[in-house]
């Protein structure tokens, strides 16, 4: 059996999504170690599903177990929809986050990749700047977390 194809016009290589605004959906929480400290982290995998012309896409965040990080993941379990009072003390499952959904704002930096190497280059990568409580339904077309009250500004 073959499988016909048209590779044509398929990129080979990730690009970064343009800042703005996205609506997401947890898709995948893992807990890991950290390649730099070798400490406990969560590795999430967030989908992109508006705007619409980036839906499906794929966006990436690290959470750090550690007491002096447990700031960021705070902010984003209250973007998810938990309560103060819920999260003060608690057993995290991170499976019970796969399929929760809030606004991330997201930022483009430049990234050195293969850095120290003969096929070291410069491109793009995103990076998550912030959370917001919300969900598709909340983005507004020009990106902002409508019901909210949020308004990330990227100038």
């Amino acid at each position: 059996m073959t499988i016909k194809l048209n590779l044509a016009d398929v990129q080979t290589e990730l690009t970064a999504v343009p800042a703005g605004n996205y609506a997401v959906t947890v898709s995948s929480v893992q807990e890991t170690l950290s390649k730099s400290s070798n400490k406990p982290m969560l590795a999430v995998k967030l989908r992109i599903e508006e705007p619409e012309d980036q839906a499906g896409r794929i966006l990436f965040d690290n959470f750090s177990l550690q007491p002096q990080a447990l700031w960021k993941l705070k902010r984003w379990l209250l973007a998810l929809g938990y309560a103060e009072d819920e999260i003060a003390e608690f057993e995290l499952d991170p499976e019970e986050l796969v399929g929760l959904d809030c606004v991330a704002a997201v930022i483009v930096e430049p990234f050195i990749r293969n850095q120290g190497t003969e096929a070291e280059e410069q491109v793009e990568r995103n990076r998550i700047s912030a959370y917001a409580l919300g969900n598709a339904l909340e983005v507004g077309i020009e990106g902002e977390a409508a019901e909210t009250g949020f308004d990330f500004d990227f100038d």
